[in-house]
């Protein structure tokens, strides 16, 4: 029973493993594109909302002035996973 489950976990996780490479970097992405802009177009700088001990960690919820962050997030992140699937689905 347990290997009959390990190997259907095995083979699930192989099917999946594509899409969640996909949402994974097309969201990942997407973040670092908000992030890059608020940093160049800000006088202040975007890392200091941060913690000061951690400046690398910067989460939606640290952003209280940017309430639209989030969403373009969001919208970046799908428009990313669309032409993602749309150029690896294509048949080679």
């Amino acid at each position: 029973m347990v290997i009959g489950a390990a190997l259907v976990g095995a083979i699930l996780a192989m099917i999946v493993q594509r899409y969640v490479i996909i949402v994974g970097t097309a969201f990942g992405g997407a973040w670092t594109m908000i992030v890059g802009v608020l940093n160049a177009v800000s006088t202040r700088g975007i890392t200091r909302l941060s913690s000061p001990t951690e400046v690398w960690i910067l989460y939606p919820q640290t952003m209280p002035d940017e309430k639209w962050a989030p969403v373009a997030w969001l919208i970046l992140g799908l428009i990313g996973v669309v032409v993602q699937l749309g150029i690896t689905g294509k048949k080679r």
